[in-house]
Formats: structure tokens, sequence, C-alpha cells
């Protein structure tokens, strides 16, 4: 049996595999995540192996069943089963994309089961020791966001880790990137702000009230939902983080003005 430990966010991951191409795919995309040497303690063992009739998806959906003490997340080329407890998961991928997907389908819900915060659709960029983060629909700039701000120190382009606690939102380096390398050397950097994107000719911000900024982050969370207690959570969280975090839109043009603004 071939193994390695992942630590994602302050989560330590043990990954086995009988297959050493599987643990090599972890070796290859998330070799500064990977832990040398073993630790004593682990907060989930996850069995990592193929997936025979495994699919390149089209579409990202995600089918969703929870019954008899298993939560199962399928899709055409993953498949996730885990205890409810989230100590033990089991995950079948078709290839690395698969399990990049996979593992942030993965990391999202255990964090959620915890409470412990939010994996975030956005990019987020440190300048001066503070987090900046950028959110927004798909297509609306994140990426392009990361790349107008170097050489400020990249946490993440597509998949941001929050950890929210009541009236401080920390970031933590991101496996989970597009495009850009995790440049992020600090294991936390507090949130200042975060920015809803628009693409504009013009380059300026707008607040946001709570409640708008809630319900353009919604849907900006990686997660599926399989229970109502868990969507609570979600809530919850997304109500810390708009509370101890202002919020503002963000018209920008494709260059790097929008940081006058910012700092």
């Amino acid at each position: 049996m071939y193994q390695t430990h992942l630590k994602i966010g302050e989560h330590i991951f043990q990954i086995e595999s009988a297959q050493e191409q599987m643990i090599q795919l972890i070796y290859q995309d998330y070799a500064s995540f990977i832990l040398n040497p073993p630790p004593k303690k682990v907060d989930l063992q996850a069995r990592l192996e193929p997936y025979p009739i495994g699919v390149t998806t089209t579409d990202f959906h995600v089918v969703i069943t929870n019954r008899q003490g298993m939560i199962a997340y399928e899709r055409s080329d993953y498949r996730i089963t885990i205890d409810t407890s989230f100590n033990r998961a089991k995950l079948l991928v078709l290839d690395a994309v698969a399990l990049k997907h996979a593992l942030m389908n993965l990391y999202s819900a255990f964090i959620v089961y915890q409470s412990w915060g939010l994996l975030l659709h956005s990019s987020c960029l440190e300048q001066a020791g503070k987090a900046y983060l950028f959110a927004g629909r798909s297509g609306a700039g994140k990426s392009t966001v990361a790349k107008l701000s170097q050489p400020r120190a990249v946490y993440s382009d597509e998949a941001t880790i929050l950890k929210i606690t009541d009236g401080a939102v920390q970031v933590l380096p991101s496996p989970f990137n597009s495009e850009l390398a995790m440049t992020g050397r600090q294991p936390f950097c507090p949130l200042t702000a975060i920015y809803l994107l628009t693409q504009s000719s013009d380059v300026k911000t707008k607040p946001l009230n709570r409640t708008e900024t809630l319900f353009q982050l919604i849907d900006k969370v990686f997660y599926w939902p399989h229970d109502t207690s868990e969507t609570k959570k979600i809530l919850h969280l997304c109500q810390q983080l708009i509370t101890a975090v202002p919020a503002r839109q963000l018209y920008f043009q494709k260059n790097n003005r929008f940081w006058e603004l910012i700092s």
C-alpha cells in the first residue's frame, strides 16, 4: 500500500492507494502541501483509486446520496464516499482534473461539517500583510485580477480557503489553483476586504450592505448540499464572514488601476 499525507488549511488528510500512480498524482500537483515525515495524528483517512467507469465530465453535475451512514458524491469522472462523521473516505477518480475537483468537494464538505470555514470560488491576494478577496460569477475576472496583481503574493486564483471565527477571518494557502501558483508564504493572512467583480469601462467601487453581499457570495461557496443542517452551517458561516469583513462592488478594467482604490 502506498501512502502520503496532505495538509490543507489546518487539516491533515492521510491518503493511501494500492496503485503507485495514484499517489504520484498527489506528488505531481500538491508537492508543497505534502508532509514529511508523516504526522502522528490525522483528521481524515482517504483511500484513492482509479474510477474504472469514469468518463470526462461535460457539465460538472454532482449527484448526492445520503443513506445508511454514508454520503456519496458522484460525477461522471469521480465518486466520493464518506462516513457521516467525516473520518474515512474513498475517492475514485478518472484523472488529475477529477482528483482536484474531488479533493475540493471533499475538503469543502469536511470544513463545513466541522463549522471551521468555507472554500470560496474566488481569487485572493496579499498586500502589506493583509488579504483581499475577489469573487464573481464565472468569467468575471478572478484569475485576471490575480494576474494583474503580480508581484503581490497569491493565496488562490480559483478556490480560497477561509477560516472563520467570530469577528475574524483568516486566509490560508490553497492548493486548488487554476493558472497561477500559490506564492503566499504566511500560514495565515487576515482577510481585510471582499470585492465582488464587474468588468467595466470605469474603475470604481461601491459599498455593499450585508444582504447584497450574502446574495452575491452564497453561490460562490464550493458546496453540494446533502443535509439541511449542513446548509444551515453554510448560511451561518457566510453571515459570520460578511459581519467580520466589509464588501464592495469593484468595477475594473483589464489593468491594475483598481489597486489604487484598494490601497
